[in-house]
């Protein structure tokens, strides 16, 4: 499956709100090191939505597929709870669009 990351269901699960930097709460290491077992193999949680679902990276492939990790489908393994969001990371990141901040209240 893929998600459509431009699709409001995806923004309802919190879209992309923090990227993983090399310090702080949500660092690379940090990240890592919380989710060794978790995610599949060779994946690398560089941003998530702040509601527990994480953006991965998959270092095994040549292109770099990106992945959605959703927390609640954790009990199904590594592989039941990941979807592929692009096919590469430069693909992923023609799908991004910045947000308007503060938001335009309705």
């Amino acid at each position: 499956a893929v998600v459509d990351l431009a699709d409001p269901a995806f923004s309802k699960q919190g879209g992309v709100e923090v990227l993983t930097g090399f310090a702080g709460t949500h660092s690379l290491i940090r990240e890592l090191k919380g989710f060794k077992g978790r995610m599949p193999d060779g994946f690398l949680p560089f941003g998530h939505g702040g509601t527990g679902n994480h953006v991965c990276l998959d270092t095994n492939t040549k292109r770099g597929a990106v992945y959605y990790w959703d927390h609640e489908l954790e009990h199904l393994g590594p592989w039941g709870c990941v979807a592929k969001a692009a096919s590469s990371f430069d693909s992923f990141l023609r799908l991004l669009t910045p947000l308007e901040w503060p938001p335009e209240s309705k």
